[in-house]
């Protein structure tokens, strides 16, 4: 493991230079807090000084990973050598310095296509696993996984024991679907470097997309051993929790992840959904979302969740007034919140709105037998049993396994005296539910 003593002048810079020092294979060894305008840095107890080898560290690039920015210290890769007598070759130090730095800030700038060919040069003039681990992290955040993996193999050709190096190569893998290979692959990372905890999140997050939710809470209970204020591995644990149905632990972990960070909207969402798991606490899991359109009031999924709830409590008209915003913020790409208002309007007694709505639904998906069905529930409470019988046929057309579209049938039969029709319906209903 490379050691790197920084000076820092604050919390926020500390934290991002943390956060990327376990993704890139160095850890902080030591702080001293200063006053200066600038970021001075020691590798391996060798000073950076003065002139070309200072460098200067802007905040405004400490970003979290995989959004499409490289933090500026990436700079640090070339320089954090596997050796004192490499550090001190203070030439080829600098420009490397100036060459990683020109083209991180290129990255930064949005000129992806420069940005990757100065990393490429870089690591062919001054060929190391952290140079190749810089262009192969570059890659990754522009979505070219195979020059990804090119590249990290590269890195790991030069240095088999460089746990960033499996990570970044983990991470494309993952974006590729290629989960057992990334979890080969974290799990080298761990064997190289056990007490970093980025392995572990990796890891976990490849086993939530295989859906081994057991080995997801493994991780997230070592990542937070390891790290006790880790927001990320409780939050996580509890979305794992909640696929196991396990509800008072998801409650608990999210609710413990809410108190690390009061803005993550996902950790409200499962407590939520707990909480409906859970005795049907309407109430709490209202709450929770009125904090999540608080705190995001653009997402219209959002709206829905809590129209639905509503829904549940039978508050038809606050239902209806969450799918209308929902609908307004995103009109045309999600029929289902138009099937859903439509619901709420047929059992709020609003049948012409409730048409309308079905209407438009079947016209933006007409091979949905669900919207007939729907359609031909509000024919039915309107008692218009034959447009209703023809609805429920439309839907048994396209799904033939519908035991409720046969049921509904079935009742408006029953309506209009057509009894053996009634019947037939109820007994085929009752044969596809065994």
């Amino acid at each position: 493991m490379r050691e790197v003593v920084i000076k820092y002048r604050s919390h926020k810079t500390l934290k991002a230079l943390t956060a990327l020092g376990k993704y890139l294979d160095f850890t902080i060894v030591d702080l001293e807090k200063k006053s200066t305008e600038r970021e001075i840095y020691k590798i391996n107890g060798i000073p950076i000084e003065s002139g070309a080898h200072e460098i200067e560290v802007q905040e405004t690039y400490m970003r979290p990973l995989f959004q499409r920015k490289l933090p500026l210290l990436i700079c640090l890769l070339f320089m954090i050598s596997s050796s004192p007598a490499q550090t001190r070759r203070s030439a080829e130090t600098a420009q490397a310095v100036v060459n990683l730095q020109a083209g991180t800030n290129l990255f930064n700038a949005g000129d992806y296509d420069a940005a990757i060919q100065s990393f490429k040069e870089i690591a062919e003039k001054y060929p190391s696993d952290s140079a190749y681990n810089a262009l192969g992290y570059a890659y990754l955040l522009t979505e070219d996984y195979p020059r990804a993996l090119e590249s990290v193999n590269k890195s790991i050709a030069l240095n088999a024991d460089n746990p960033a190096s499996f990570n970044i190569r983990g991470m494309a893998y993952r974006k590729q679907e290629k989960f057992d290979l990334a979890i080969a692959d974290f799990t080298k990372a761990i064997s190289l470097a056990p007490e970093q905890t980025n392995s572990y999140t990796n890891r976990q997050e490849a086993y939530m997309n295989k859906q081994e939710f057991q080995l997801v809470v493994d991780d997230c209970s070592k990542i937070i051993a390891l790290d006790p204020s880790n927001q990320r591995a409780y939050r996580n644990r509890a979305g794992a929790y909640f696929f196991m149905k396990n509800s008072d632990k998801c409650i608990a972990d999210a609710t413990k992840a809410i108190e690390l960070d009061p803005a993550d909207v996902q950790a409200y969402k499962l407590r939520a959904g707990s909480y409906m798991m859970v005795g049907n606490n309407y109430d709490l899991a209202l709450s929770d979302y009125n904090t999540i359109i608080s705190i995001d009031s653009s997402d219209a999924e959002h709206y829905a969740n809590r129209g639905a709830l509503y829904i549940f409590k039978q508050d038809f008209a606050s239902a209806i007034a969450n799918y209308s915003k929902a609908i307004a913020l995103s009109p045309k790409s999600d029929p289902t919140n138009y099937a859903e208002r439509g619901k709420a309007y047929a059992m709020h007694g609003d049948y012409d709105l409730a048409m309308q709505d079905f209407d438009r639904v079947i016209q933006m998906d007409p091979s949905n037998g669900e919207n007939y069905r729907n359609r031909g529930k509000s024919w039915f409470l309107m008692e218009k049993y034959e447009a209703a019988i023809q609805d429920y046929s439309k839907a048994i057309e396209l799904n033939p396994q519908d035991a409720t579209a046969l049921e509904y049938r079935s009742e408006a039969y029953k309506k209009l005296g057509q009894t053996d029709l009634a019947e037939a319906d109820l007994n085929r209903a009752k044969h596809i539910g065994k």
